[in-house]
């Protein structure tokens, strides 16, 4: 999982971070049978990110598998609002090849988001398996990255956060952008704080590393360091 103060990732279930030392939230806060809104009943842990747990739930109301993304109750109160912010950009996103948002809900101290529910594995642990793809595959999977983030700049908003970890492929071997967690509207303003930085070091643009105003063309730098 990646701090939230100083942006470096550790082992998953680390206690503190190895990078500044400061305490990491490791317990998911759900356990296997809660309901959430008298809906969401959690069917399992999925896994954990810096921003919070993913859980696989089932919707009663819907009779279908749902992912379900609560926020870790030791986010920062700025990292809590692009949380909010990810979920009204993100919903207004409809492309194969990005991961659906259905909603956002607050239950007593609870925030979590309902969405799509990916059968598959993220890209990172792809080439962890494998290496490096075959040319040929690469450009499938590169092509329907670059055709996630069109659909999601045509609506103006910029994932800022595009690295190999937020990007899952299916079972049928689609791939969807996920992860809108300091996702941007390009018409926003004052959403993040001047000399801020936030994203992954690995695949921050020049601009975006240097706290300068980033547009599409930060996400497109991404996709090149995900090809490389």
């Amino acid at each position: 999982m990646r701090c939230s103060l100083c942006g470096k990732d550790n082992a998953q279930f680390a206690s503190t971070c190895v990078g500044c030392g400061e305490p990491l939230s490791s317990t998911p806060p759900l356990a296997a049978g809660s309901v959430i809104a008298s809906r969401y009943e959690v069917r399992e842990f999925l896994g954990k990110g810096g921003m919070g747990f993913v859980f696989k739930a089932r919707d009663r109301m819907l009779e279908e598998d749902v992912a379900v993304k609560a926020l870790r109750s030791d986010t920062p109160l700025d990292v809590a609002r692009r949380f909010r912010t990810e979920i009204k950009l993100a919903r207004r996103v409809r492309h194969p090849n990005v991961c659906a948002i259905h909603e956002y809900g607050e239950e007593r101290e609870l925030r979590y988001i309902v969405m799509e529910l990916i059968k598959g594995v993220d890209l990172r642990e792809v080439l962890r398996t494998r290496g490096r793809l075959p040319p040929a595959e690469a450009t499938q999977v590169v092509s329907q990255i670059a055709q996630g983030l069109e659909a999601i700049h045509r609506l103006g908003i910029i994932h800022r956060d595009l690295k190999t970890s937020n990007v899952m492929r299916d079972v049928r071997g689609v791939i969807h952008v996920m992860d809108f967690g300091i996702a941007k509207s390009l018409d926003s303003e004052g959403a993040t704080a001047t000399g801020v930085i936030v994203g992954t070091p690995e695949y921050m643009s020049p601009e975006q590393a240097k706290s300068h105003k980033v547009d599409h063309r930060s996400d497109i730098y991404a996709l090149g360091v995900v090809t490389y």
